[in-house]
């Protein structure tokens, strides 16, 4: 599978047969570098720009050496890596089976993106897998305070329902 930076591989998922798993994300920290990806004609490491939660693929793309040195100094490298993933859960036909979790998508930030940023990305993520026919039952984050929001958010609609 190759990876594109910012991209989700929801087409990664059909091989699934529980159609059933909970998504995490997460951010750690990285050493900031600046590559080029040849396969995507784009560079990599920089902050990925979020609109309505969704990060930009190929948003870095030069033609030119003079191109890539304008994007070079009016951009931020990015000191963390934000990664999805998707871990499915085993079948009542096979319970100690444990599927091994899928890489859904990377990229780099800044950690400048709001709760409302998180939880438009986490619906962007939940329709595309319900297309896939696959059904998230939960996400899980690490400690960042901004994904307290969302999860607060979809635990009260639930209680709702």
């Amino acid at each position: 599978m190759t990876l594109t930076e910012a991209e989700f591989k929801f087409d990664s998922l059909q091989k699934f047969q529980s159609g059933f798993g909970f998504c995490s994300e997460d951010t750690t920290g990285v050493i900031p570098k600046v590559e080029y990806d040849s396969s995507t004609n784009s560079f990599i490491g920089f902050t990925t720009p979020i609109v309505d939660g969704i990060p930009l693929t190929k948003h870095y793309q030069a033609d030119t050496f003079d191109d890539f040195k304008i994007i070079y100094s009016t951009n931020e490298t990015a000191p963390l890596l934000n990664v999805h993933l998707f871990q499915s859960i085993s079948t009542e036909d096979d319970p100690t089976n444990f599927p091994k979790p899928v890489l859904l998508s990377a990229y780099g930030v800044d950690n400048k993106f709001t709760a409302m940023d998180i939880l438009r990305r986490w619906m962007h993520i939940f329709e595309r897998c319900l297309d896939k026919d696959v059904r998230i039952i939960g996400f899980s984050t690490g400690k960042f305070y901004l994904y307290n929001v969302p999860l607060k958010c979809i635990l009260i609609v639930n209680r709702c329902r």
